[in-house]
């Protein structure tokens, strides 16, 4: 049997826009990204993603960084089953900085992740993000590719309103779909999706660039 060695990879991207579950987090604007990852021989994982980003009230220029680790182990029925974390931090917009840990199953093209997450995205709010994501080859060269997630909000908003009464308001839950194509070509890998987001916005303080239909096209160069 072949050793397993442990090995470094990573991509780098240009995408006509930076989508995170539903939301544009550049401003709707074209964005570059880079990804790198090293896999260990038993399992485990870890690695980093950089992204341009413009976010807050003023929609400045800046970064996000996350960092993520985590260990996987496949089944001899090919199910394979992830434990994970990963932390998410905005050098220029610090308050938005959060972290997440996760669990995942998935089984041939088809997988599922549940994210839980103690303080998402500086609204200092507990929730749970489900991402089910599936891909359909069609070829060598050409695949299809879906995604839906559902955003709960696992605890209540707290407001405060003249003179000082603070109140809690539960925020609704939020649907994000993704439809797209892809084509390996050349080393690299185009995509071209349409991105849904569903539900209510007034409560999005952290950011007002957040678009409910986006048609993003992505380029991808592993290495």
């Amino acid at each position: 049997m072949a050793e397993v060695r442990a090995q470094i990879s990573g991509s780098v991207a240009v995408t006509s826009d930076y989508v995170y579950r539903g939301v544009s987090l550049n401003n709707e604007k074209p964005a570059l990204q880079l990804n790198l990852t090293f896999d260990g021989k038993d399992g485990w994982y870890l690695g980093g993603f950089a992204s341009q980003v413009a976010l807050g009230k003023q929609n400045r220029s800046g970064e996000q960084l996350i960092g993520y680790a985590g260990y996987a182990r496949q089944l001899p029925s090919g199910l394979i089953w992830e434990l994970g974390a990963t932390q998410s931090v905005f050098p220029k917009e610090a308050s938005l900085n959060y972290k997440e840990v996760f669990a995942t199953v998935s089984f041939k093209n088809i997988s599922g992740r549940l994210y839980y997450s103690p303080d998402y995205l500086g609204y200092g709010l507990r929730t749970a993000y489900l991402d089910i994501s599936a891909s359909y080859p069609m070829s060598s060269e050409l695949y299809f590719f879906s995604h839906i997630g559902l955003l709960k909000y696992l605890s209540e908003q707290a407001s405060v309103s003249y003179p000082y009464e603070k109140t809690y308001v539960s925020l609704p839950d939020k649907y994000d779909t993704r439809l797209g194509v892809g084509w390996n070509y050349l080393n690299c890998e185009f995509q071209l999706a349409w991105h849904h987001l569903s539900g209510d916005h007034s409560t999005d303080s952290q950011y007002k660039n957040n678009s409910r239909n986006s048609l993003v096209f992505k380029v991808v160069r592993a290495f």
